[in-house]
């Protein structure tokens, strides 16, 4: 499901000025992906058109209509999807909003397997009407919003979560930190030449283990989460700028303008010059 461009690990959220959450229809035609990334709020994908791939840290699941997906705050995710067309409702809530109401909350996860038939029905029937709230225009709607979300919570923590130990806490914690290492050397370097080795050095890992590690959380190579990185950054560009595509593809780190075009029409089934002309 689109969210927004970006290609950062840690995506910025712009929430509501009243309430902390975002809410929105989410949308896609032919195929999409949103390529691992992670950030401070808990986010539901709830779908009602379509089927939807999801990786969620190392577990692959696919979501059907009427299906929805908790994914926890700081948990690196993805999604993909190939097909006529996807529609569905997101939420995202800030997890500092859900620390404030309930302080012990870093040591809960959310999981959607746990919660029954008549709860997970809860669930979707408050998203299509924090949706709904999102889309009247009403003066201080949001205070009915502010309402519904700690109903979500409640129910969330009372029906869908599990208590995490101390010691999977800093286990945790471990594993963020790498994933900030690996992801910020690639977010500052990826107009140049990056090799596994070079990575490896710098984030102070096995390249083998490295390899290893990529393909496990992400779901994708090495090479092919940097040429995604490179791809997202290239597709801003010819949104938002006159750049000639060939400047375009040699600032985002490509070798030459073939594999450029190669790369980018397997990623958005067309070609960087006709994705400009369609915008």
């Amino acid at each position: 499901m689109k969210l927004e461009a970006h290609s950062k690990i840690r995506e910025n959220i712009s929430f509501d000025g009243n309430i902390p959450i975002r809410i929105f229809r989410g949308y896609d035609r032919g195929k999409s992906l949103i390529i691992p990334h992670m950030h401070e709020a808990i986010e539901i994908i709830y779908i009602t058109q379509g089927d939807l791939k999801v990786l969620d840290s190392t577990n692959r699941s696919i979501l059907h209509p009427g299906e929805f997906h908790i994914f926890n705050s700081n948990s690196v995710h993805s999604t993909s999807f190939r097909g006529w067309v996807l529609k569905g409702i997101v939420l995202q809530i800030s997890f500092d909003l859900i620390k404030q109401v309930v302080p012990s909350a870093d040591y809960y996860k959310f999981y959607f397997s746990k919660g029954s038939p008549k709860c997970k029905k809860a669930v979707i029937h408050i998203l299509e009407s924090l949706l709904a709230q999102s889309e009247s225009g009403e003066n201080f709607v949001y205070l009915k919003s502010y309402g519904d979300v700690m109903y979500l919570l409640n129910i969330l923590f009372k029906q869908f979560s599990e208590k995490v130990s101390e010691k999977k806490i800093h286990l945790n914690q471990k594993y963020y930190d790498r994933i900030f290492k690996i992801n910020n050397y690639i977010e500052d370097n990826y107009s140049e030449t990056i090799t596994l080795s070079r990575l490896a050095k710098e984030v102070h890992l096995n390249p083998e283990y490295l390899s290893r590690f990529v393909s496990k959380h992400y779901g994708m190579s090495f090479y092919t989460y940097l040429t995604n990185v490179r791809l997202n950054h290239a597709s801003s560009l010819i949104s938002t700028t006159d750049l000639p595509i060939l400047e375009i593809a040699e600032q985002t780190g490509f070798a030459n303008y073939a594999q450029f075009n190669k790369e980018f029409k397997k990623r958005f089934g067309k070609l960087p010059s006709q994705n400009r002309k369609r915008q």
